[in-house]
């Protein structure tokens, strides 16, 4: 979900990094918050029944039907994946920003 298409339902950006633009990921959300996002969708858009997915839904996901422990193997690899540079590990320092980045900023295979 990006800060734009949250905007654009909720009316406000509740976003860290609010300065990143439109076009990043919305972050600093709660589940309770993502609920209330996808009530208000579920009443503009009559035709659809939008929810998170499960636990299990998301992982499938997010290995992107593989077994490894990432889509692309076992090993992190900090050029294919925004984490790791904060003040709770730092094995991306230099390679990451810090920061949220443009959704698509990174390949999806």
């Amino acid at each position: 979900m990006t800060q734009g298409q949250w905007k654009a339902i909720m009316g406000k950006n509740p976003s860290h990094f609010n300065n990143c633009g439109d076009r990043c990921p919305v972050e600093t959300v709660t589940w309770n918050d993502v609920q209330r996002f996808i009530k208000k969708l579920n009443t503009m858009d009559r035709g659809r029944n939008y929810r998170l997915p499960t636990e299990a839904e998301w992982e499938y996901a997010a290995r992107a039907g593989t077994t490894t422990n990432f889509f692309w193997g076992d090993q992190e690899d900090c050029n294919r994946a925004n984490y790791g540079n904060s003040i709770f590990t730092a094995e991306c320092k230099d390679i990451n920003p810090g920061k949220t980045k443009v959704v698509n900023s990174y390949s999806p295979i």
